[in-house]
């Protein structure tokens, strides 16, 4: 039998959800490519970290051996990584200006302007406290 399978209301009701899952990724994609084109504009090397974007949003699952813990806070980030795709914008910044990567290591306990590592320096995940004065003194004007 060559017949279809499902009703005609099914086809058209599948035809309307492929239509709405193409207007969110097109709304994405021109979200993405106006942000890279500000970026790319105000900017003329942009400096990455080279994240390991694949293994963040990995599964927590685990084995039935050895079962994952908080599987439901990963999966939350898993999905915010995936919906705003890092990489697309990555991509799209890469020929909109030069790029540059960096190890990801210790970034952000990394004072910009001395390049001195302290933990102290980052009390909270949003409150960023560069090394008093006085350290920077004996680390000498710009790291020298």
């Amino acid at each position: 039998m060559d017949r279809n399978q499902g009703s005609r209301r099914r086809h058209r009701t599948k035809t309307r959800l492929q239509k709405l899952h193409r207007r969110i990724r097109n709304v994405a994609n021109t979200w993405r490519h106006r942000l890279t084109r500000h970026v790319g504009d105000n900017a003329r090397l942009l400096v990455l970290e080279k994240l390991n974007t694949q293994g963040m949003a990995k599964s927590a699952q685990g084995t039935v051996h050895r079962p994952g813990n908080r599987v439901q806070q990963q999966a939350g980030l898993n999905r915010s990584i995936l919906a705003t795709g890092w990489s697309e914008i990555e991509q799209m910044l890469r020929y909109k200006t030069r790029v540059v990567y960096v190890n990801p290591a210790y970034t952000s306990q990394r004072c910009s302007r001395y390049g001195q590592v302290d933990k102290a320096s980052r009390r909270s995940q949003s409150a960023f406290h560069p090394p008093s004065t006085a350290q920077a003194a004996v680390i000498g004007p710009m790291g020298t």
